[in-house]
């Protein structure tokens, strides 16, 4: 993996980085991200996702519209083997509205997919210099990179300890558990 597979940028410099990335035929967003003003879970596949795409795209939520993930917005190499659908895994950076603290978070597509060589070693990379927030496809999570002291509050008001440092893969305690 290049050491600048990941672009070492604030969430809010990534607005003219993309040049002509497209999401095309991906729609791991469309699988992953719960939709509002669609009804639509977590996790859940949006009944507007087809082979090519998004079917309603030029027409979608405000939600969906919102929402461009870190490979889209340019934050990581433009390799196509780094966008979502591709990978297994969607990226996405951006700044807690209430606290202010900037969150790096990495969205598994299918079960295994952060263990995949490709993706195992680009988050192995990122987690170098920063904390990462693994989100898997059983809905557990996890953080990995730099230490974590502070007990981080999980949706739902469960507190659980992230720990610094884990390797990816391997057992994920039931307390990180969402």
């Amino acid at each position: 993996m290049h050491e600048n597979a990941l672009t070492k940028r604030s969430s809010t410099d990534f607005a003219d980085s993309a040049g002509d990335r497209e999401c095309g035929g991906c729609t791991a967003c469309c699988t992953v991200l719960a939709v509002h003003e669609l009804n639509k879970p977590a996790r859940w596949a949006c009944e507007h996702a087809g082979q090519g795409g998004c079917r309603v795209y030029s027409q979608r939520p405000a939600g969906c519209r919102d929402f461009n993930c870190l490979w889209l917005r340019g934050g990581l190499l433009s390799d196509v083997e780094n966008r979502p659908d591709r990978l297994g895994v969607i990226f996405d950076q951006f700044r807690n509205r209430t606290t202010g603290v900037e969150r790096f978070v990495a969205l598994e597509l299918w079960a295994g997919a952060f263990e995949e060589p490709r993706a195992g070693e680009l988050l192995r990379e990122i987690a170098t210099d920063r904390q990462v927030e693994l989100s898997y496809r059983d809905g557990t999570w996890r953080t990995i990179g730099a230490a974590v002291t502070v007990p981080q509050s999980a949706p739902g008001g469960d507190s659980h300890e992230t720990r610094g440092k884990r390797t990816i893969g391997g057992d994920r305690p039931e307390s990180d558990r969402i």
